[in-house]
C-alpha cells in the first residue's frame, strides 16, 4: 500500500482470541491508494483475519471513507425581486450532495454578499430548503417572520449611503437527510414588511467609480461528516 503505517493490536472483548487490528498511518505523502480507519478482527487460533469492515480511497476519488463536499460559488451580480411573506428560492444558491450512507450528517455553510433595496435587511430572514421542502424552522413564529438568519445591516434606509455599502450574510446548519440519494439544499429568503429587491454580489446603486462601491462573491458549500 501506498501510505507507510504501523499496526495496533488489541483486545476487544473479554475472550483474549479475539483482537482489533487498527492501521495508523503515519505517512499519506503517497496517496494512491491508502486506508482510513480500517476494522480488522484476527482469532489467533484460528489464523482468521476478517477485513470486511476496511475504508479506503483512491488518488483523486472521492469514495467510502473519507468527507465529500460539494459548492456552488457565485461570482456573477443577481437582482431578484422578493414578495412580502413568500419563502423565496434566492437563485442561484443551491447545491446537491449524494450522502454516502443513510447515517451522515451534511453541513451546509453560506455566505452571501450584496444589498437590500426597497426594504431593509432588518425586516429579512434567510433559511434553507432540503429538496423543496424547509427544514430547521422555529417551533412557533406565529405571524412573526421566522428564518434561520439574518443578514448584517450596514447603513440605514433615507441615509445617504444606503445604496452604496453592501451587507453580509453568514450561517451553518447542521442537517440529517436520511438518505443515499442525492440530496439538493437551497438558500431562502423571507420578507416581512414589502416587496424586496435583492442585489446579489453587487450594492443597489453599483456605480462603476471608485471609492463608494463595492462587489464580491457568495457561496453555498453541503460538507458531509463521518
Amino acid at each position: 500500500m501506498a501510505g507507510q503505517g504501523s499496526l495496533k493490536v488489541a483486545p476487544v472483548s473479554a475472550a483474549p482470541e479475539l483482537y482489533y487490528i487498527g492501521l495508523q498511518p503515519t505517512d499519506l505523502t503517497q496517496t494512491n491508494n491508502f486506508f482510513v480507519d480500517p476494522n480488522f478482527t484476527y482469532n489467533p487460533v484460528t489464523g482468521t483475519l476478517n477485513v470486511a469492515g476496511i475504508q479506503y480511497r483512491n488518488a483523486g476519488l472521492n469514495t467510502n471513507g473519507l468527507a465529500r463536499a460539494e459548492s456552488t460559488y457565485v461570482d456573477q451580480t443577481y437582482i431578484q425581486t422578493i414578495s412580502p411573506f413568500v419563502v423565496t428560492n434566492l437563485i442561484p444558491f443551491a447545491v446537491t450532495i449524494t450522502p454516502r450512507s443513510a447515517n451522515s450528517k451534511i453541513a451546509i455553510f453560506v455566505n452571501w454578499f450584496g444589498e437590500h433595496g426597497g426594504v431593509s435587511s432588518w425586516d429579512t430572514v434567510y433559511g434553507l430548503k432540503r429538496n423543496g421542502g424547509i427544514i430547521g424552522p422555529i417551533a412557533d413564529t406565529g405571524l412573526r417572520t421566522g428564518g434561520m438568519a439574518m443578514a448584517a445591516n450596514s447603513y440605514y434606509t433615507a441615509s445617504i449611503d444606503d445604496g452604496s455599502t453592501p451587507e453580509s450574510l453568514s450561517f451553518w446548519f447542521l442537517d440529517q437527510p436520511n438518505t443515499t440519494q442525492p440530496v439538493t439544499y437551497q438558500l431562502t429568503v423571507r420578507q416581512g414588511t414589502g416587496t424586496l429587491t435583492l442585489y446579489t454580489n453587487r450594492t443597489v446603486a453599483d456605480a462603476n467609480q471608485l471609492l463608494s462601491y463595492e462587489r464580491g462573491t457568495s457561496s453555498i458549500i453541503a460538507l458531509e461528516t463521518l
